[in-house]
């Protein structure tokens, strides 16, 4: 949690990569709540694909749309 909140303060947008205990809810707060970032996603294998690390990325840094409503929301916070 402290890491989220020193990525606010700062105002940088967060890609949530959670493992094990709380960084699940930290998560849901940074993509849903929150609106500062994104959560990456595991495939069946539950097994995170370089693929889907570039997608996270591309969302938050190059896509007009969501890029935009993620800054916005840091920018708020």
């Amino acid at each position: 949690m402290s890491s989220m909140l020193e990525s606010l303060v700062v105002g940088v947008s967060t890609m949530a990569f959670p493992q094990f205990l709380d960084q699940a809810t930290n998560a849901k707060l940074v993509k849903n709540v929150w609106g500062t970032g994104v959560r990456v996603s595991a495939n069946e294998e539950v097994i995170v694909e370089h693929g889907e690390i570039v997608r996270c990325l591309d969302l938050v840094i190059e896509d007009e749309e969501k890029g935009k409503e993620v800054r916005k929301n840091v920018e708020k916070w």
